[in-house]
């Protein structure tokens, strides 16, 4: 999804808040409430940035953010913890 996201803005393109095709491609395979919760995490840190740079463009940014950067891929380089979104109603413990 952040790919998809990337790619669009990189490319001046609308992108839905609510991906569809990607809740119905991974909710199989991790579950419809950790697609969800996964979506929801995608779009609070692309609200958080596009908000910023409105904030940028107006000149009103916080001084204590120098730069405004899209949000990240997780790295391949290993350095990086791998994490997720587990809610407390998606497992059990046996």
């Amino acid at each position: 999804m952040n790919f998809e996201r990337r790619q669009a803005y990189i490319r001046y393109k609308r992108f839905p808040w609510y991906s569809k095709h990607l809740y119905e491609k991974y909710a199989p395979i991790i579950g419809s409430a950790m697609a969800q919760q996964i979506i929801n995490k995608n779009n609070e840190a692309w609200r958080s940035f596009l908000s910023l740079k409105r904030l940028e463009a107006m000149g009103k940014l916080p001084p204590h953010i120098a730069k405004v950067s899209m949000p990240r891929y997780w790295k391949k380089s290993g350095r990086r913890e791998f994490r997720t979104i587990i809610r407390n109603d998606c497992y059990r413990v046996r």
